[in-house]
């Protein structure tokens, strides 16, 4: 969300109830959310389709696990690439 779209949810207000929550929320569509998608889109940041293997190996390293080697890197992606394609993809992070 967005810090304009915070202020028009607000309307000027700094705080908001649980009814006013509520109530803007209970109309909300969100039949089509898939959060699956949604987590892949932080290991894949420039939609490609594929989880980006340097910004896998920045997450293991903010994680604490340190830096990955190449061979750390490929046992990775072979145990997530369920389609055995050498990359993995959003239907693999499921």
């Amino acid at each position: 969300m967005t810090n304009k779209d915070f202020k028009f949810l607000m309307a000027g207000k700094t705080e908001m109830s649980v009814k006013e929550l509520y109530d803007i929320l209970k109309n909300n569509e969100l039949d089509d959310f898939d959060p699956i998608a949604e987590a892949f889109k932080f290991y894949d940041p420039d939609n490609t389709g594929y989880i980006d293997l340097d910004r896998l190996r920045e997450i293991f390293a903010l994680l604490g696990y340190g830096e990955l080697s190449y061979g750390d890197m490929q046992i990775l992606v072979e145990c997530a690439d369920a389609d055995k394609d050498g990359k993995i993809s959003l239907e693999d992070f499921r």
